[in-house]
């Protein structure tokens, strides 16, 4: 569905232009970095993410749980014992997210 230029942006607060945007298209603008409330003068403004990192966190969840857990099944099947298949899942799962937030939430 194509949109009319004239249809793009419209007036939603008077004097102050919208533009609609999809998110992930290749014509979205470069947004600037938002400022921080209450930032002193040494700290970065906040960075806007981009949708694709939301993806990319939930594919490094996934695959550590299921890494680890594969491994620990493994295990479990090779020596014939039990409860390594949950420590592995565990295990993956707390990796995972300590990998997403040295990535993300610390950086």
């Amino acid at each position: 569905m194509r949109i009319a230029p004239s249809e793009r942006s419209g007036q939603v607060v008077p004097g102050k232009e919208c533009v609609i945007r999809l998110i992930g298209s290749l014509v979205m603008e470069q947004e600037q970095p938002r400022e921080v409330s209450g930032a002193a003068g040494g700290q970065k403004p906040a960075r806007t993410p981009h949708p694709a990192e939301a993806w990319t966190a939930l594919s490094h969840l996934l695959t550590g749980i299921l890494l680890f857990g594969g491994i620990g099944w493994g295990v479990d099947e090779l020596f014939d014992l039990r409860g390594f298949t949950v420590a592995g899942l565990l295990a993956g799962a707390a990796a995972s997210m300590y990998l997403i937030y040295v990535r993300y939430v610390k950086s």
